[in-house]
């Protein structure tokens, strides 16, 4: 019975990571990118895996009382709303910090402009990573 209700209570928090994880990786927009970071688990795999680690700091009892909120009218709701604000709260917090990694970058690539223009060493064939 406990495994049931550990299964069901990690499964919501499943479909909500899952139906939003495309806005962790918005980086990039090749579908290359995406298809080599998509990972190998399958959703039961990694529902045991966070049942492993979620259900034994519930007792019985309160796992019961989760699964009584989340298939509740209001444990529903917050399941959609938080399906919902997920893109926005993830989108703020990128645009946030998107200034931030903007200027670092910057400063990085003046640093390394810096370095290389005092460098006294030879100058060496620049690396390719293509295939010919």
């Amino acid at each position: 019975m406990i495994g049931v209700l550990i299964r069901y209570s990690i499964y919501l928090c499943f479909v909500i990571i899952s139906n939003n994880i495309h806005y962790f990786f918005q980086a990039s927009e090749s579908p290359n990118y995406i298809k080599k970071v998509e990972t190998p688990w399958s959703a039961q795999e990694i529902v045991d895996v966070w049942a492993k680690y979620y259900g034994p700091n519930f007792s019985e009892v309160e796992l019961d009382k989760l699964i009584e909120f989340y298939t509740s009218d209001l444990g529903k709701k917050d399941v959609a709303v938080t399906k919902q604000t997920m893109a926005q709260f993830t989108e703020h917090f990128q645009k946030a910090a998107q200034p931030i990694y903007t200027n670092a970058i910057n400063e990085y690539i003046e640093e390394l402009k810096i370095v290389a223009s005092e460098c006294k060493c030879s100058k060496k064939k620049p690396l390719t990573t293509s295939k010919k």
